[in-house]
């Protein structure tokens, strides 16, 4: 059994996201750079090269327009609060876990 992570669909976080044009795979690759995950790790957790989940955190950073983890971390939390006011809740309460039966 195979389990993935992702954003929470009801939450603003992935509503803001999905409209700043980030797929469901750059979605999820931010999620665990937000869970402070190194591009290797990323890649083990998603099965993918490390090589590609470096171009994944590369397009996300684009698209959030920041150069580091740090600064995608922070603008997440500034994207969610001019949506609905609010932020902190998002990293800790919006991420929860699906099991798929392999």
């Amino acid at each position: 059994m195979q389990q993935n992570y992702e954003w929470n669909n009801t939450t603003s976080a992935a509503k803001v996201l999905e409209v700043r044009g980030l797929t469901k795979r750059e979605r999820e690759v931010l999620m665990w750079i937000m869970q402070g995950k190194t591009n290797g790790e990323i890649g083990n957790i998603l099965g993918i090269s490390i090589h590609t989940a470096s171009k994944h955190i590369e397009h996300v950073f684009l698209k959030l327009g920041v150069h580091s983890r740090i600064q995608a971390y922070n603008k997440v939390l500034e994207l969610s609060r001019k949506d609905h006011g609010q932020g902190y809740g998002l990293v800790y309460g919006t991420v929860h876990q699906r099991a798929e039966v392999a």
